[in-house]
């Protein structure tokens, strides 16, 4: 996954270094009415890094909280359970 957002971040960034580099590369149907590119992909590469980290930590505040809910649920289990063998109940230790 980190791959794909990785290349997903290169490749706008380098586009967008190349437009202000090298402006004339590009045909006239890229370019403004006063010969410029539309340097537009430097925002797709910031927009990606944005949804990335906003993903990133919403899923690290769930894992936290399940985390921490697994361990009060832990909390509550019993001891002893009770194990029923030929019609007889017994109680033995959870280990």
């Amino acid at each position: 996954m980190f791959t794909l957002i990785g290349m997903a971040q290169v490749q706008p960034g380098d586009l967008g270094i190349l437009e202000c580099l090298f402006p004339d590369f590009f045909p006239d149907q890229f370019k403004t009415e006063t010969g410029l590119p539309y340097i537009v992909y430097f925002e797709a590469a910031t927009v990606i890094s944005t949804l990335d980290l906003l993903g990133q930590l919403l899923g690290s505040k769930g894992h936290s909280k399940t985390n921490s809910a697994v361990k009060e649920l832990i909390k509550t289990c019993s001891e002893q359970a009770i194990v029923v063998k030929m019609g007889l109940k017994v109680e033995v230790s959870i280990d």
